[in-house]
């Protein structure tokens, strides 16, 4: 009973991926994040015995009539990201499933093995696991029962992150289990690296692909 907990947005200009506007503007960033959103979840939808769930940002928009990949979509409840995730874990655990991870939909080239590392983690006792991102955040999160008190009290969207939620399980005599670090596409220098990793033959990133392509030459970061 695992379950993947995809946090994903409508890909409204203005809405998405701000901080790499400009070089962007907000509808090459709205279509870049759209992309990578769809190629990530296919990606994601690759691995056995797992049961996807999308978790949306209020307001749907077009997601609600069309989910990527056909998958439950759940609005997201919660005044910030840890009330979401919170809540979020809390529907996944109420709904019988014994091993759920979340993950982003802005870093289409994170290796599906990470994702099975913590699931097999998860499953061998570990109460979480936590795939650290290299901005000093986290890629992947993941549980093996509710623990609400590791999402209170962090400064989101910042470099310590990964260092409070460490330090909440600490105070709860409890140790994540870790994950290789990965990278979100959020800054220009992310977008250059995105761009190398898919000159490699990464499969399932088409859209990506596309999406990359069609920035104009003057804009390319």
């Amino acid at each position: 009973m695992r379950a993947l907990l995809v946090f994903v947005k409508d890909p409204v200009p203005g809405r998405v991926k701000t901080r790499l506007c400009p070089p962007l503007s907000p509808v090459q960033a709205a279509l870049l994040y759209g992309a990578m959103m769809r190629d990530s979840v296919d990606r994601f939808s690759r691995i056995e015995g797992v049961r996807v769930l999308l978790m949306a940002e209020p307001p749907l928009g077009g997601l609600a009539s069309s989910p990527p990949g056909g998958h439950p979509l759940l609005e997201q409840r919660g005044e910030d990201l840890g009330g979401r995730l919170t809540d979020a874990f809390g529907r996944a655990f109420a709904s019988g499933f014994t091993a759920v991870a979340a993950v982003g939909s802005d870093h289409p080239t994170l290796p599906l093995s990470h994702i099975q590392t913590a699931f097999r983690l998860l499953e061998s006792g570990s109460p979480c696991v936590l795939g650290p991102a290299e901005d000093g955040g986290y890629c992947l999160v993941g549980l093996s029962r509710p623990l609400p008190e590791i999402f209170r009290g962090i400064d989101w969207s910042t470099a310590r992150v990964l260092d409070q939620t460490e330090a909440r399980l600490s105070g709860l005599g409890l140790r994540a289990g870790r994950l290789d670090p990965w990278y979100d596409v959020d800054t220009v220098q992310d977008l250059r690296r995105l761009r190398a990793d898919l000159a490699a033959p990464l499969e399932g990133l088409s859209r990506t692909r596309e999406a990359l392509r069609s920035l104009p030459g003057g804009q390319e970061p």
